[in-house]
């Protein structure tokens, strides 16, 4: 299976450039559900310097960071532990830790009055500065995204600007610490952990920069796992289930995972022969507000309505509660 890699410059380019694009990013979608975005304006000095202020962050003390993790939030902004989410379906939780950014909140917005304030650790300043700067360019690359998206969908180009601009969007730092599998406990855990077991995206669509460490990989239509790389100027974007929802399965999330390495040996010593992986999706989640209602457009005698009614709020928390982190 081969994912298309697609021309950011075509995604905001003249009207021809544009419609162009939008048939080829229709085609990856609903071939693969995953594309490539080469040429994104996002320097690699900014990468660079928001990947060592992930690692600062996440060499600090675990008593250290779970001063961070904050009760009643969800998991939605702050840190969040090793263990704490679960893929549904899965028997084991993931190895992973991860800290979420949102949006800036201002105060007389009555549209992002309910999300969570960020928190920041006072002991990396710079992680503050290069997350927020980081989640604002990838949020207007998304938005352009969706603006080709309703173009696919035959919508009114802006249709989705008022509930993406005010979205719960959120950029995750992920860290998969190095480890070796002897050490991970019992035998379950050992047997059948993953960094990231197979799942879905809650959101619309994710925005994945290039990780520190190869693993990620995309299931085929077929059941074979396939592995994805982007280079540091291209980014992996994915169709998110709300997406699904929306167009009632035209474009369909696919499932994906992150596994160790092909290169990491494990020694009867148990060293940590896995090494570390950070990572920085960003999930463009609309406003709590938007319905998430099947599209006209998208049901037919062919494609009957598969989805109840429900909106993006309320159909958060019903996954945050599939995956283990409504309780947090």
């Amino acid at each position: 299976m081969q994912v298309p890699t697609l021309d950011f410059a075509n995604l905001i380019g003249n009207a021809r450039m544009q419609k162009n694009f939008a048939h080829e990013l229709e085609d990856g979608f609903s071939e693969v559900g995953f594309i490539v975005l080469k040429n994104h304006p996002i320097s690699h000095k900014l990468q660079a310097d928001f990947h060592k202020a992930c690692l600062d962050v996440f060499s600090m003390s675990l008593e250290e960071k779970k001063s961070y993790q904050m009760p009643g939030f969800k998991g939605q902004r702050g840190f969040v532990s090793f263990g704490s989410e679960t893929a549904v379906g899965a028997q084991v939780s993931d190895l992973k830790e991860f800290w979420q950014i949102g949006r800036d909140l201002e105060p007389c917005n009555q549209i992002t009055k309910d999300y969570f304030p960020n928190v920041f650790p006072a002991q990396v300043p710079e992680f503050e500065f290069y997350a927020i700067d980081l989640f604002e360019k990838l949020e207007v690359i998304g938005q352009e995204l969706m603006t080709s998206i309703a173009r696919i969908l035959n919508l009114a180009p802006e249709y989705f600007h008022g509930y993406v601009a005010n979205g719960n969007s959120i950029i995750r730092a992920l860290h998969y610490p190095a480890y070796s599998r002897h050490n991970l406990g019992d035998e379950e855990l050992r047997q059948k952990a993953l960094r990231a077991a197979a799942h879905t995206d809650i959101n619309l669509i994710t925005l994945l920069l290039g990780a520190s460490q190869e693993g990620l990989q995309v299931q085929t239509q077929s059941g074979e796992w396939v592995a994805i790389t982007c280079e540091p100027d291209e980014l992996v974007v994915n169709v998110g289930d709300m997406l699904q929802r929306l167009t009632n399965g035209v474009l369909s999330s696919t499932l994906h995972r992150v596994v160790d390495p092909v290169n990491y040996t494990s020694d009867s010593a148990g060293s940590d022969c896995n090494p570390l992986r950070i990572s920085a999706p960003f999930f463009l989640h609309p406003s709590s507000n938007m319905p998430l209602n099947v599209l006209e457009s998208c049901v037919s005698d062919f494609n009957p309505i598969q989805y109840p009614d429900t909106n993006a709020g309320a159909y958060l928390h019903q996954r945050l509660c599939e995956i283990g982190l409504a309780a947090l």
